[in-house]
């Protein structure tokens, strides 16, 4: 990675923070646009603890394909995103899929001790548009996911 390239790193990563924490100061209880953060994390979580220790925290490319592939099966609409979330997570070199030695019932394992988890449903977040911040919020059984992830 050259300097120019660095230093444009540098400037996206600063610019997240700062919309991160103007996210989580604006909507404190997540109750509105700060779900939107949850998008990928939910998954992420279970596979950072699945990998126990390989994956970095939260790995959040996983979970964002793994989102997207449960909302396309569950007919929820996001659109055009799916594709295009996932050729950019190639394009920077991002994980798309849980490595091995990660078994997917070892993430769901871990899944199922989400925050979001209320009577054996997991609230998913789905992003609907990105520009407008539309998103869904939508309860899947987990059986639901072991049978279609499995």
């Amino acid at each position: 990675m050259d300097l120019i390239q660095s230093q444009v790193l540098y400037t996206q990563f600063n610019l997240l923070l700062y919309c991160y924490k103007g996210t989580i100061t604006e909507d404190k209880y997540e109750q509105n646009i700060r779900k939107i953060i949850n998008y990928g994390h939910t998954i992420g979580h279970a596979n950072e603890f699945a990998s126990q220790g390989k994956l970095l925290h939260g790995e959040f490319a996983i979970g964002k394909v793994l989102a997207n592939m449960l909302a396309k099966e569950h007919r929820i609409n996001i659109l055009s995103y799916e594709n295009r979330i996932r050729n950019v997570l190639l394009k920077y070199e991002q994980p798309i899929e849980i490595p091995e030695p990660v078994n997917i019932q070892d993430v769901l394992k871990y899944l199922k001790y989400d925050k979001k988890v209320f009577k054996h449903e997991i609230n998913f977040i789905f992003i609907q548009e990105f520009v407008k911040h539309k998103f869904n919020t939508t309860n899947i059984k987990m059986d639901m996911i072991k049978k279609n992830t499995c």
